[in-house]
């Protein structure tokens, strides 16, 4: 299987992510949400290039055997009811053919590790209310649905519930 190296993504990254990215999406979220949701490739690689230069990016990638498997981004929470020291887990997602192999629960737990070093408290993530495979996943991982809920415009069919988990 190969040795499973977390890091700090870097710009020669930008088209493995997008890839991981696509790639998930389409085949975990089919039902639920449509891939019409998502830039296009080529905005998407632009938005993505653009954070990866800031000074503080924080996403991570799951590299095996010198291919990108999966990443997380992470930051300060955007909900409005959220403290200053509750961070939020903005994106994760990993490569079809790597689902239960433990990237994700890596790439989760390097997040978490990562928004405790930089002061946070707490974290939330958000997940499809339909999706039951993020939601047991983070559920096995100690992450409890606090009760919010929204609908974002761009998934206008597909509504989402929200996981928090002290840090």
């Amino acid at each position: 299987m190969g040795t499973l190296t977390l890091r700090p993504a870097s710009a020669a990254d930008v088209e493995a992510i997008v890839a991981v990215h696509r790639g998930a999406w389409s085949e975990g979220y089919r039902g639920i949400a449509s891939t019409d949701a998502l830039p296009g490739e080529d905005e998407w690689s632009e938005r993505l290039a653009e954070t990866l230069a800031g000074e503080d990016p924080g996403i991570f990638v799951a590299e095996r055997e010198g291919e990108v498997r999966g990443f997380v981004r992470l930051g300060p929470s955007r909900d409005t009811d959220a403290g200053r020291r509750t961070g939020e887990v903005t994106a994760l997602y990993v490569d079809p053919g790597a689902w239960r192999s433990g990237i994700g629960a890596a790439l989760l737990d390097r997040g978490e590790r990562e928004l405790r070093m930089r002061g946070f408290k707490e974290v939330t993530v958000w997940a499809f209310e339909r999706h039951m495979r993020s939601r047991s996943f983070y559920e096995a991982l100690g992450y409890r649905h606090d009760g919010a809920t929204q609908r974002r415009l761009r998934h206008e069919n597909a509504g989402e519930i929200r996981y928090r988990k002290p840090l």
